[in-house]
Protein backbone atom coordinates (compact mmCIF):
# COMPACT_ATOMS: atom_id res chain seq x y z
CA UNK A 1 0.00 0.00 0.00
CA UNK A 2 1.12 3.20 -1.17
CA UNK A 3 -0.45 6.93 0.69
CA UNK A 4 -0.73 9.71 -1.81
CA UNK A 5 -1.72 13.61 -1.18
CA UNK A 6 -4.47 14.59 -4.05
CA UNK A 7 -6.82 17.49 -4.45
CA UNK A 8 -9.59 15.84 -5.95
CA UNK A 9 -12.77 17.48 -7.74
CA UNK A 10 -16.32 16.31 -7.24
CA UNK A 11 -17.49 15.35 -10.84
CA UNK A 12 -20.92 17.23 -10.27
CA UNK A 13 -20.70 19.99 -7.98
CA UNK A 14 -17.11 21.23 -8.31
CA UNK A 15 -15.88 20.84 -5.29
CA UNK A 16 -11.98 20.24 -4.47
CA UNK A 17 -11.17 18.57 -1.92
CA UNK A 18 -7.26 17.53 -0.80
CA UNK A 19 -7.23 14.07 0.35
CA UNK A 20 -4.92 11.11 1.84
CA UNK A 21 -5.43 8.25 -0.22
CA UNK A 22 -4.03 4.85 0.73
CA UNK A 23 -3.66 2.79 -2.94
CA UNK A 24 -2.29 -0.54 -3.32
CA UNK A 25 1.52 -0.52 -5.24
CA UNK A 26 0.06 -1.88 -8.20
CA UNK A 27 -2.37 1.30 -9.07
CA UNK A 28 -0.24 3.53 -11.19
CA UNK A 29 -2.94 6.15 -12.13
CA UNK A 30 -4.10 8.64 -8.93
CA UNK A 31 -7.87 9.52 -9.63
CA UNK A 32 -8.43 13.67 -9.99
CA UNK A 33 -12.34 13.18 -9.98
CA UNK A 34 -14.67 11.72 -6.97
CA UNK A 35 -18.12 12.50 -5.79
CA UNK A 36 -19.18 13.85 -2.49
CA UNK A 37 -21.05 12.77 0.36
CA UNK A 38 -23.47 15.38 -0.68
CA UNK A 39 -23.55 14.81 -4.63
CA UNK A 40 -24.08 11.10 -4.06
CA UNK A 41 -25.83 10.34 -0.77
CA UNK A 42 -22.85 8.86 1.01
CA UNK A 43 -20.80 6.87 -1.79
CA UNK A 44 -17.59 7.64 -2.57
CA UNK A 45 -15.50 7.43 -5.20
CA UNK A 46 -12.69 4.76 -6.47
CA UNK A 47 -14.89 2.49 -7.91
CA UNK A 48 -12.44 1.50 -10.38
CA UNK A 49 -10.02 0.39 -7.22
CA UNK A 50 -10.26 -3.26 -7.56
CA UNK A 51 -8.46 -3.85 -3.86
CA UNK A 52 -11.68 -3.29 -1.12
CA UNK A 53 -8.88 -2.47 1.30
CA UNK A 54 -8.15 0.88 -0.74
CA UNK A 55 -12.03 1.87 -0.28
CA UNK A 56 -12.21 1.18 3.60
CA UNK A 57 -9.05 2.69 4.13
CA UNK A 58 -9.66 6.41 2.55
CA UNK A 59 -10.25 8.94 5.07
CA UNK A 60 -13.93 10.08 3.39
CA UNK A 61 -14.98 6.69 4.19
CA UNK A 62 -14.12 6.94 7.48
CA UNK A 63 -14.96 10.01 8.91
CA UNK A 64 -17.30 11.22 7.06
CA UNK A 65 -19.98 8.64 6.30
CA UNK A 66 -22.01 7.28 9.34
CA UNK A 67 -22.44 3.67 9.86
CA UNK A 68 -25.83 3.08 7.61
CA UNK A 69 -23.98 4.99 4.93
CA UNK A 70 -20.93 2.60 5.39
CA UNK A 71 -23.06 -0.30 5.16
CA UNK A 72 -24.51 0.73 2.28
CA UNK A 73 -21.81 1.43 0.26
CA UNK A 74 -20.29 -1.73 1.44
CA UNK A 75 -23.16 -3.62 -0.04
CA UNK A 76 -23.11 -1.31 -3.20
CA UNK A 77 -19.40 -2.02 -3.69
CA UNK A 78 -19.99 -6.36 -3.30
CA UNK A 79 -22.56 -5.89 -5.45
CA UNK A 80 -20.47 -4.09 -8.31
CA UNK A 81 -17.19 -6.23 -7.92
CA UNK A 82 -19.23 -9.49 -7.32
CA UNK A 83 -16.92 -11.88 -10.01
CA UNK A 84 -14.16 -10.32 -7.50
CA UNK A 85 -15.61 -11.54 -3.77
CA UNK A 86 -16.69 -14.52 -5.59
CA UNK A 87 -13.78 -15.61 -6.73
CA UNK A 88 -12.13 -14.55 -3.24
CA UNK A 89 -14.31 -17.18 -1.45
CA UNK A 90 -13.59 -20.08 -3.82
CA UNK A 91 -10.11 -19.54 -3.30
CA UNK A 92 -10.98 -19.24 0.51
CA UNK A 93 -13.25 -22.20 0.42
CA UNK A 94 -10.87 -24.50 -1.70
CA UNK A 95 -7.77 -23.64 0.74
CA UNK A 96 -10.13 -24.39 3.89
CA UNK A 97 -12.79 -26.96 2.80
CA UNK A 98 -13.75 -27.78 6.52
CA UNK A 99 -14.09 -24.04 7.44
CA UNK A 100 -17.22 -23.18 5.03
CA UNK A 101 -19.02 -26.46 5.75
CA UNK A 102 -18.69 -25.31 9.74
CA UNK A 103 -19.40 -21.39 8.96
CA UNK A 104 -22.45 -22.30 6.64
CA UNK A 105 -23.83 -24.74 9.84
CA UNK A 106 -23.32 -21.98 12.08
CA UNK A 107 -24.79 -19.63 10.02
CA UNK A 108 -28.09 -21.76 9.81
CA UNK A 109 -28.09 -22.49 13.41
CA UNK A 110 -27.71 -18.81 13.99
CA UNK A 111 -30.57 -17.86 11.39
CA UNK A 112 -32.76 -20.36 13.83
CA UNK A 113 -31.74 -18.78 17.10
CA UNK A 114 -30.47 -22.05 17.95
CA UNK A 115 -29.12 -23.74 20.86
CA UNK A 116 -25.85 -25.22 20.35
CA UNK A 117 -22.34 -25.23 18.98
CA UNK A 118 -19.76 -27.97 18.05
CA UNK A 119 -16.37 -27.56 16.59
CA UNK A 120 -14.81 -29.27 13.17
CA UNK A 121 -13.00 -31.89 15.69
CA UNK A 122 -15.92 -32.72 17.33
CA UNK A 123 -18.10 -33.43 14.00
CA UNK A 124 -15.15 -35.70 12.80
CA UNK A 125 -15.75 -37.69 16.30
CA UNK A 126 -19.38 -38.15 15.09
CA UNK A 127 -18.68 -39.09 11.52
CA UNK A 128 -16.05 -41.89 12.73
CA UNK A 129 -18.39 -42.99 15.25
CA UNK A 130 -20.03 -43.77 12.30
CA UNK A 131 -17.30 -45.38 10.41
CA UNK A 132 -18.18 -42.51 7.52
CA UNK A 133 -20.97 -44.25 6.68
CA UNK A 134 -24.67 -42.39 6.01
CA UNK A 135 -26.67 -42.73 9.32
CA UNK A 136 -29.68 -43.22 7.22
CA UNK A 137 -29.21 -45.51 4.16
CA UNK A 138 -25.47 -46.54 5.41
CA UNK A 139 -23.78 -45.90 2.19
CA UNK A 140 -19.93 -45.33 2.30
CA UNK A 141 -19.32 -41.42 2.60
CA UNK A 142 -15.71 -39.90 1.44
CA UNK A 143 -15.50 -35.62 2.13
CA UNK A 144 -17.32 -34.85 -0.86
CA UNK A 145 -20.13 -36.72 -0.06
CA UNK A 146 -20.59 -35.88 3.26
CA UNK A 147 -22.70 -33.82 4.21
CA UNK A 148 -24.24 -32.53 7.99
CA UNK A 149 -27.56 -33.57 8.74
CA UNK A 150 -29.88 -32.09 11.59
CA UNK A 151 -31.62 -35.11 13.11
CA UNK A 152 -34.06 -33.04 14.42
CA UNK A 153 -34.20 -30.65 12.08
CA UNK A 154 -33.14 -26.24 12.80
CA UNK A 155 -36.45 -25.23 11.65
CA UNK A 156 -38.61 -27.59 13.85
CA UNK A 157 -36.56 -26.50 17.27
CA UNK A 158 -33.43 -28.64 16.68
CA UNK A 159 -30.28 -27.53 18.32
CA UNK A 160 -26.29 -27.57 16.90
CA UNK A 161 -25.23 -29.39 19.38
CA UNK A 162 -23.23 -32.68 18.34
CA UNK A 163 -25.81 -35.09 19.44
CA UNK A 164 -27.83 -33.65 17.05
CA UNK A 165 -25.62 -34.11 13.86
CA UNK A 166 -25.77 -37.00 11.94
CA UNK A 167 -23.26 -37.96 8.79
CA UNK A 168 -25.60 -38.26 5.78
CA UNK A 169 -25.06 -38.61 2.23
CA UNK A 170 -26.77 -35.78 -0.45
CA UNK A 171 -29.68 -37.57 -1.59
CA UNK A 172 -31.08 -38.95 2.18
CA UNK A 173 -30.25 -35.48 3.43
CA UNK A 174 -32.32 -33.93 0.66
CA UNK A 175 -35.18 -36.43 1.12
CA UNK A 176 -35.26 -36.33 5.07
CA UNK A 177 -35.97 -32.31 4.35
CA UNK A 178 -37.55 -31.37 7.64
CA UNK A 179 -39.20 -34.80 8.88
CA UNK A 180 -38.50 -36.29 12.39
CA UNK A 181 -39.21 -40.05 12.04
CA UNK A 182 -36.86 -41.57 10.07
CA UNK A 183 -35.13 -44.40 11.39
CA UNK A 184 -31.35 -44.17 11.91
CA UNK A 185 -28.44 -47.28 10.84
CA UNK A 186 -26.52 -48.74 13.59
CA UNK A 187 -23.05 -47.28 13.62
CA UNK A 188 -21.74 -50.76 13.87
CA UNK A 189 -23.51 -52.35 11.10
Amino acid sequence: MKTVQAVLKCKHCGREETRTLRLPDDVSAIPNEFECVACNEGKTAFAHVRDPRAYFETAAFRHELSPEQKRDFAKTWRDEHREYCNRKAREYQKAHPELGRKAQYKRRAREYNAPGVFDYDKWLQRVEYFNWKCAYCGVQLTEQTLTCDHYKPLSRGGSNWPANLFPACQPCNSRKHANLRWKIKRADG
